[in-house]
């Protein structure tokens, strides 16, 4: 079913969450908005979004970030040419994760250390660094 469900978001007929929660995992979407509105429950002190992006990844059945700092996202995965809902979204000293891209380009992201909370965001793909799959 693996290989089915990963061949399926390669030829772009579902995306990386949809897969997931068709193999019994929760979306990293769902898993991050579950805590919409909390502060750092990661344990890390100062900044916590590449922590709380590792905490979802982790609870949804996938490897952490290689480290706390933001800019460790560019090394997870495969960059992406287009954002998907689930993956990365790096900017400049900030990561989260993409929920939805609107009609006019703008991507909302769910990410830690937003306003010291867990938050909802729309950002400019001008802000973006790159969309990292998961």
């Amino acid at each position: 079913m693996r290989r089915a469900l990963a061949a399926a978001v390669a030829a772009g007929l579902c995306s990386a969450p949809v897969a997931a929660e068709a193999a019994g995992r929760p979306s990293v979407v769902a898993e991050a908005a579950r805590h919409l509105g909390q502060g750092n429950f990661t344990g890390r002190p100062g900044a916590w979004c590449a922590w709380f992006v590792s905490w979802v990844l982790t609870a949804t059945g996938h490897r952490p970030l290689p480290s706390g700092m933001a800019a460790s996202a560019l090394g997870y995965g495969p960059h992406l040419r287009e954002p998907l809902p689930g993956a990365i979204v790096v900017m400049r000293g900030h990561v989260g994760l993409v929920e939805s891209v609107g009609a006019d380009g703008t991507i909302s992201m769910i990410s830690g250390n937003w306003g010291h909370r867990v938050a909802r965001a729309r950002v400019s793909r001008r802000e973006v660094v790159a969309f990292v799959g998961v």
